[in-house]
């Protein structure tokens, strides 16, 4: 049942375009295709295709920082990545890790939080 919703899913990510001003009906946005990945990587952490629609998305950079490093960390885990994939996602995880410890955390006398996260 799992595998029969997860071919349906996978089936509409590609189908539905992201939406835009243009198309408000039938679409999907970037944090709802970003939110599908990582269901994706929970249920099968070594789902190839996975990173394939994250490579699909091109706007995945304006997703928040946190969601890129949640998705990133999960595709870093996928053991069919071949080296050089691996490292891409391995870099560009690293600079989301760091962008986001230098612009989003913030430090007062009471703890740390992320800034708008």
């Amino acid at each position: 049942m799992i595998e029969a919703g997860t071919k349906y899913l996978k089936s509409k990510f590609y189908e539905l375009p992201l939406c835009s001003d243009k198309n408000v009906s039938k679409c999907l946005s970037l944090s709802e295709k970003m939110d599908l990945i990582k269901a994706f990587l929970d249920i099968n952490s070594n789902d190839y295709e996975a990173y394939k629609m994250y490579l699909v998305l091109k706007d995945a950079n304006k997703e928040s920082s946190l969601v890129q490093v949640q998705v990133l960390a999960g595709l870093s885990t996928i053991s069919s990545l071949s080296q050089g994939e691996r490292n891409e996602v391995i870099k560009k995880l690293q600079s989301e890790i760091t962008e986001l410890l230098s612009n989003g955390l913030v430090q007062n006398p009471k703890g740390a939080f992320l800034m708008g996260q």
